[in-house]
């Protein structure tokens, strides 16, 4: 995953309208956007520890605190070919959901 952003965007009329904040990125020349609500948080320089467990599009797991968190590589998942940056240190988005957060 490359570069990330915060973007603002605006829904609604009148006294219904709400600001929404999203976490934005790239994949594929494809913008992809998170409501920033749903973010658990963004990390970089983490390393990657194997979890052989896991689906062939999980790479890994990163440690935040006590927590061990599965990272999803996007593109493998969606059938993409994998960049030779993707090798390095992964930025990691990482989004809560029932079960725990999971990296994208």
């Amino acid at each position: 995953m490359g570069e990330t952003t915060q973007t603002r965007a605006s829904f609604g009329m009148g006294a219904g309208r709400r600001d929404l904040q999203l976490v934005s990125f790239y994949i594929a020349n494809h913008q992809f956007a998170v409501d920033v609500d749903d973010v658990f948080g963004i990390y970089h320089g983490l390393p990657l520890i194997p979890a052989p467990d896991y689906s062939d599009y999980v790479d890994g797991e990163i440690q935040v605190s006590e927590l061990r968190i599965p990272v999803v590589n996007l593109r493998r998942f969606a059938g993409l070919p994998e960049l030779a940056c993707d090798k390095g240190t992964p930025w990691v988005v990482a989004i809560n959901q029932p079960g725990g957060p999971i990296g994208l």
